[in-house]
């Protein structure tokens, strides 16, 4: 089966004249985990709201399998793509299980098979929330909360599933969990996982790709030893970092002025 592919042309963005966004051109075609790094303010969440369709470029487009985003419904986007916000509150009182039901919505609409309840049950495993299945949402902590949208984001089956900071209110064993769970769910499933980071190390150690912004664009594009360089942390981040090699993968240590 070939899976979906995303690609993002000439793609600008701006917020009342100011530019967010500038030219950015990207392709996401492989099974992998890739990783959005840059300070705050470079336009990773805007990035990734315009891959899905949360915000519309001022310029240039977003193709799925070819077709401009814009002649596809976000029902029939919601097949194919889902989104884990960084933060997320509920108007409504549910239970942690009827909060991670809501992902197979795109696929079997308000009628509940079998099949969604197993799947269900299966992202509850995976995300280990079977103590608060039956908690009401609103109630969690902001660590629960986030493991459960991920989870809910799973049960959609999503061929792209996209994370805005989706480790930000976990503890760092946690964060590593995550962040190992979506680097080997991608290549299992064979789906492109595209997530928005702030954690260069944890970073470095998982990520299969990652694509460094700085003030609106691309400014480099790769592995984890050709993105996170001692010179392109300077330049883009604006502090001095000594890179070593720890089991193969980079390791930044920051360094005082």
């Amino acid at each position: 089966m070939v899976l979906s592919d995303i690609t993002i042309d000439n793609l600008s963005f701006s917020y009342d004249n100011a530019d967010v966004l500038k030219d950015i051109s990207l392709q996401f075609q492989e099974p992998n985990l890739t990783c959005i790094i840059g300070p705050n303010g470079v336009g990773k969440t805007t990035l990734v709201k315009c891959i899905n369709k949360l915000l519309k470029p001022h310029q240039g487009r977003v193709l799925l399998d070819g077709t401009d985003i814009n002649n596809i419904s976000l029902f029939e986007m919601a097949k194919k793509m889902a989104f884990v916000p960084n933060s997320v509150s509920s108007i409504f009182s549910m239970t942690v299980a009827e909060a991670v039901l809501m992902g197979r919505y795109p696929h079997s609409g308000w009628v509940t098979s079998a099949e969604d309840l197993q799947i269900v049950e299966e992202m509850i495993s995976t995300m280990h929330l079977e103590d608060l299945a039956e908690r009401n949402f609103r109630e969690l902590s902001a660590g629960q909360t986030q493991r459960v949208v991920i989870a809910r984001g799973l049960a959609q089956e999503p061929e792209i599933l996209i994370l805005d900071e989706p480790t930000s209110n976990l503890d760092v064993k946690h964060q590593m969990e995550i962040m190992n769970f979506l680097s080997n769910y991608s290549k299992k499933m064979g789906i492109k996982v595209i997530m928005v980071c702030h954690d260069l190390n944890i970073t470095a150690a998982f990520a299969d790709r990652i694509v460094m912004m700085h003030q609106g664009r691309i400014f480099a594009d790769g592995t984890a030893r050709q993105v996170m360089t001692a010179e392109n942390i300077r330049e883009v981040y604006d502090v001095n970092a000594r890179v070593i090699d720890v089991e193969g993968k980079p390791h930044i240590i920051m360094l005082k002025d």
